[in-house]
């Protein structure tokens, strides 16, 4: 039992780091060069009123079960340069993810934005909050942060601008 437990360990540790690379090196690579190319005698067409922002995950795994909670981890970037991470946590309860919820919050440095989460049929379902965080906390500088049920989330990005993006794209209403 001591072996599989090594090896499991071994495994998840793997996976991690290969997720922390895939984010660094998406975050350290020099970013590609732009040619502007001026037509003459016409005009640009006009801009349209909001651009569609493309999300494209670029790594996504999911973690064996551990004291009843399971969890699937994502990296995304979107067309316009930001990256986010996002990790979710699948509790035997309410309760478990509430409590889950409240622990990170205790690490918050500032919290931006508190409000209720409501399902598409207008129920308040649990809560969401946008914060920031310290480095070593492990949540990300700016975060959002959501409990709905049994499920417990958060996604990290690179300052709290861009986690409004984030949250105004998918505009957080969670289906039941």
């Amino acid at each position: 039992m001591h072996r599989f437990v090594h090896r499991l360990t071994v495994a998840f540790l793997t996976f991690v780091l290969g997720i922390a690379a895939v984010s660094l090196w998406l975050m350290l690579r020099p970013s590609p060069t732009v040619t502007n190319t001026r037509a003459e005698n016409h005009s640009p067409p006009p801009a349209p009123a909001r651009p569609e922002r493309e999300y494209i995950m670029v790594a996504a795994g999911r973690g064996m079960p551990r004291a009843g909670v399971s969890t699937a981890v994502s990296t995304w970037h979107t067309s316009d340069g930001m990256i986010f991470s996002r990790w979710s946590e699948y509790h035997d309860s309410p309760e478990g993810a509430n409590r889950k919820f409240r622990k990170a919050l205790k690490k918050a440095v500032k919290i931006i934005k508190r409000e209720p989460l409501f399902n598409e049929s207008g129920f308040e379902v649990g809560e969401k909050v946008v914060a920031t965080f310290p480095p070593e906390s492990g949540y990300g500088v700016a975060t959002f942060l959501w409990a709905n049920g049994s499920t417990f989330c958060y996604v990290r990005g690179s300052s709290v601008e861009s986690i409004f993006e984030y949250e105004k794209d998918f505009n957080v209403r969670l289906r039941r």
